[in-house]
């Protein structure tokens, strides 16, 4: 437990944010910038709360803090013609690979990932299944 715990809070910090609306997004808002996660959900539980994290994102790379320490960083993509959107992370740390899907809402950025071997990209924003996890972040 204390393994996927780790995975979880490591994974979480991963994810890039992305603009502050779905409309702003679609007309070329860039993914650049820094972003402040909100909240983190595994398996319905809360494993990270608003201000554990910050990303900054470049063209296609990321590097995570954590209290002001670099805990990842890598590359990514995303996929904005398959719905939901899709997003894979390139952990340099990790050396793994990530899928996500992701929606904007309400102002937040939402992520969502499988963890374990093999996964593939989710096919719901549900945090309550075992292995999920939910992520929301806010531009800083």
């Amino acid at each position: 437990m204390r393994r996927l715990l780790t995975a979880i809070i490591l994974l979480s910090l991963t994810l890039p944010l992305m603009a502050d609306d779905e409309s702003a997004d679609t007309k070329g808002q860039t993914v650049q910038g820094t972003w402040v996660l909100q909240s983190a959900i595994a398996e319905g539980n809360t494993v990270l709360t608003k201000g554990a994290a910050e990303i900054t994102l470049g063209k296609e790379t990321y590097l995570t803090k954590m209290s002001g320490k670099i805990v990842d960083k890598g590359t990514y993509i995303e996929n904005k013609k398959q719905k939901p959107w899709r997003m894979d992370f390139m952990s340099k740390q990790l050396n793994s690979k990530l899928q996500t899907i992701y929606k904007l809402e309400k102002g937040q950025l939402i992520v969502c990932y499988e963890i374990g071997k093999d996964t593939m990209h989710p096919k719901a924003f549900d945090a309550g299944r075992p292995g999920v996890v939910l992520i929301m972040y806010k531009r800083k």
